[in-house]
């Protein structure tokens, strides 16, 4: 029953993870068809726009965002090569390896959120006309990360 259980957690994590990434290039899109020939590519920690690019430059958070998602999920099928806690021996060699491709599902989840996040507060202007738009995008996106703890916490009691 609990392996059952964790194996549908993960792949509620990696539906999650793509859901951010295609929401990602739609808005993307989105954008690049509502920007003026240069947007802003860099923000500081205040906030504030410091850097500024052409266009096709909406592209590259996107960009990085897929290639690092392939990476890791490509690492995912080399467990072997991992740095573990604990020795590896045959006895504990499929638990580890199964908790590590785990591991590896909340991390694509978490960086397609984090880098989705970082890319409606750098285009907001061009992809919302209302800041509604923006704060109900981020309540989905903290809802994602939040739910699977709640479901957690209510089943352990």
């Amino acid at each position: 029953m609990r392996i059952k259980l964790l194996h549908r957690r993960s792949e509620y994590y990696e539906f999650i993870a793509i859901l951010w990434i295609t929401l990602l290039w739609i808005i993307c899109l989105i954008a690049f068809s509502r920007a003026s020939d240069i947007v802003p590519t860099h923000i500081n920690l205040q906030g504030f726009i410091d850097d500024y690019g052409p266009k096709y430059r909406i592209f590259s958070l996107p960009i990085v965002l897929t290639l690092l998602y392939i990476l890791v999920t490509v690492v995912s099928y080399f467990p072997n090569l991992f740095n573990y806690t604990e020795v590896l021996t045959e006895a504990n060699k499929a638990r580890l390896h199964y908790n590590t491709r785990i591991t590896l599902k909340v991390v694509k989840m978490v960086m397609s959120a984090e880098l989705f996040v970082a890319f409606l507060l750098m285009y907001r202007g061009l992809i919302f006309s209302q800041n509604i738009w923006l704060y109900l995008m981020l309540s989905l996106n903290l809802l994602t990360l939040i739910i699977p703890l709640i479901r957690k916490k209510n089943k352990t009691q």
